[in-house]
């Protein structure tokens, strides 16, 4: 099978397939201090959509790298995926 027509299982697909079919079910929790906060996958698709619009602006494209150094946060999917989408590797590093 030719590169092109292979299927696309990436993590950003199966996210944009999951919203087609339930956009409204919870996708993503994340827990704080000052209490817990989840998205829908509707909500997780629009904020990778914005990420990686902006990531583009700034210059990401393909085959860069993209270096996230922050405390862990469910926004770091958001970062990953949004990567994954334009094609760019995210790399995340451990906050110290």
């Amino acid at each position: 099978m030719a590169a092109s027509a292979r299927a696309d299982y990436s993590a950003a697909r199966l996210l944009l397939n999951a919203a087609q079919r339930r956009p409204d079910r919870v996708a993503l929790v994340g827990i704080r201090q000052a209490g817990a906060r989840s998205w829908t996958t509707r909500q997780v698709v629009e904020d990778v959509a914005k990420c990686a619009s902006w990531l583009r602006a700034q210059g990401v494209g393909p085959a860069q790298r993209v270096v996230c150094c922050a405390p862990n946060d469910p926004l770091h999917l958001v970062m990953a995926l949004a990567c994954q989408w334009i094609g760019a590797v995210f790399v995340p590093l451990p906050a110290l």
